[in-house]
């Protein structure tokens, strides 16, 4: 081996050649054995994180739809419950309405009934009362007449 140039401490000749020849085939070797699996391995794995990625806010998105969606119906079924409630409160006022009249009327017709009663027993008490007083009167003016007699 014939020395070409000697700089420093390297030593260029023919082996170099061979050498750099040799680096070059381990890089290719190691490129098809592990570096190309790795990238591909790399590759398939953001392929992956970006399919997930686009799952999540997928999903995020139907949550979000299916969110606003129970929040319309449930605001539907509330206008729907204040709606019948109010039904429901007309329906039981006028329903409270209808029983106060009634009740009134039966009220106001015991009252004149009552009264008739009264006018009657107040008139029966009176004829009683002015029967017993003609009696009363009676005996006194025979009491007071026997008396005057007897003096």
């Amino acid at each position: 081996m014939k020395i070409i140039e000697t700089v420093a401490l390297i030593t260029i000749n023919e082996s170099l050649f061979f050498q750099l020849g040799s680096f070059l085939l381990f890089l290719y070797i190691l490129n098809r054995i592990m570096i190309r699996p790795l990238r591909q391995v790399m590759n398939e794995r953001e392929t992956l994180l970006t399919d997930m990625a686009e799952g999540i806010t997928q999903t995020e998105q139907a949550f979000s739809d299916i969110g606003h969606q129970i929040e319309s119906q449930e605001n539907a079924v509330r206008s729907e419950a204040s709606k019948l409630r109010d039904e429901i409160e007309d329906s039981g006022r006028q329903s409270a309405a209808s029983i106060t009249d009634k009740a009134r009327e039966q009220i106001n017709a015991l009252k004149a009934k009552a009264k008739e009663e009264t006018a009657a027993q107040l008139a029966a008490t009176r004829k009683e009362i002015e029967r017993e007083a003609l009696a009363i009167s009676d005996q006194m003016i025979a009491s007071v007449l026997g008396r005057r007699s007897a003096s």
